[in-house]
Formats: C-alpha cells, sequence, structure tokens
C-alpha cells in the first residue's frame, strides 16, 4: 500500500510518532510537548477509532444482509401459498384473480385443449 491510501497514511503516522517520541537528542527536540505531534496523535487516536467502529457496523451490515435475505425468502414462500390459496377459492379463470396480481387463466382454449373445470362458462 502506498502512504495515499488510509491504511499507508496510518502507518506513517504511527511511525513519525514512534520516532518523535525517541527524540533526535542532536537537535534538541522536545516533541512531545509539541502541539502539532498532540495533534497527530489525538488524529491517529480518532482514526483507529473509526476503523474499529467502521469495522463493527460493517459486520452489523452483513450480519442484517443475511436477515434480510432470510426474511424475504420466507415472505416469497408466503406469498406464493397465498396466492394459490386465493386461485383456489376464486377458481383459474376468475378476472378476480387479476387483482392480486395473478394471471387469470382463459375461459376458451381452441385447439381441443381441456378447459380447466373453474374456466367453464356456467350456463
Amino acid at each position: 500500500m502506498t502512504r495515499h491510501s488510509q491504511a499507508g497514511r496510518l502507518r506513517d503516522f504511527a511511525a513519525l510518532l514512534a520516532a518523535s517520541r525517541e527524540g533526535e537528542p542532536a537537535l534538541d527536540l522536545h516533541l512531545e510537548e509539541e502541539p502539532l505531534m498532540v495533534e497527530l496523535e489525538e488524529h491517529h487516536a480518532q482514526a483507529l477509532s473509526l476503523i474499529g467502529r467502521r469495522e463493527a457496523l460493517l459486520a452489523s451490515a452483513r450480519e442484517l444482509t443475511v436477515q434480510l435475505k432470510e426474511t424475504v425468502a420466507v415472505g416469497y414462500e408466503r406469498t406464493v401459498a397465498l396466492r394459490s390459496l386465493i386461485r383456489s377459492k376464486l377458481g383459474p379463470c376468475s378476472e378476480k384473480l387479476a387483482r392480486y396480481g395473478i394471471k387469470p387463466l382463459p375461459r376458451r382454449r381452441s385447439g381441443g385443449v381441456k378447459v380447466p373445470a373453474g374456466c367453464r362458462k356456467a350456463g
């Protein structure tokens, strides 16, 4: 990873902080007291905290996705069963089926194909 990626920049923060804590006796620097170093430490800690929160949210999102898929699958099964029940109550050719999103079978067929019992015209 490069220094331009988030992970690369965080490694760069950590390396600079570690080197700054060790100090440079020849330069007589007291970087631990430097406001820039204090700010960098705060931002580094905040970034690590945010990464932890993001990972927890991603894990939660994956878990919720599994639950959602299961719920939708069961709901779909119930939808099929309910439409089947409605079709059995109204008959396979009833125009009322369209109200429930069910395409009714045609009442008459040509070519000698048997017409289902529920599709015959009452006469």
